[in-house]
């Protein structure tokens, strides 16, 4: 699902939609109307005038919350405890070692907020979270040009993360 209907959410529903394996179920607007025109736009199936709605619909396996950057918080905060998921807090030393894996690995040049999601997933998977046979989606966004200098600190890390060192 996703909550908002503005320009980003566009964005990534068009991103979505060349998605081999991503489906868009529903969608989520402070209005009935703006969530029926979006939903007409990028052929939504289900839409909903408020986002605590989307929430609660049980077929919705994910949320990408689009909202203003101030709303983030209480969005994500409410989708983790409605879905009875958890959350993880990774490092800066962490979003670094991300960073540098993701540029080593799949040639993808990350800003630190782009990366923190991959941080996350190897927090999560070295805590048992995730299985090694499940699949995680990572959704990469801006490039590591934003903050140049935090991939020069990125590349001067050794290592393999800063929770591995720590023993888990």
């Amino acid at each position: 699902g996703v909550i908002s209907t503005g320009r980003i959410a566009g964005a990534f529903t068009k991103a979505l939609a060349d998605s081999r394996t991503g489906e868009l179920l529903a969608v989520a607007s402070r209005t009935q109307e703006a969530a029926d025109k979006f939903g007409d736009e990028y052929n939504v199936p289900r839409r909903y005038g408020n986002y605590q709605a989307l929430l609660e619909d049980p077929d919705v396996q994910a949320v990408y919350i689009a909202t203003p950057h101030p709303m983030h918080a209480e969005w994500a905060v409410k989708a983790v405890r409605g879905s009875g998921g958890y959350a993880v807090c990774v490092s800066d030393e962490e979003i670094l070692m991300a960073m540098r894996e993701l540029g080593r690995g799949a040639g993808v040049y990350a800003e630190p907020a782009g990366a923190a999601g991959w941080a996350g997933v190897r927090v999560a998977r070295a805590r048992g979270l995730i299985s090694a046979r499940e699949t995680a989606a990572v959704l990469i966004t801006g490039t590591g040009l934003k903050d140049s200098a935090a991939a020069e600190r990125a590349v001067a890390l050794r290592g393999e993360g800063a929770h591995e060192r720590r023993g888990g």
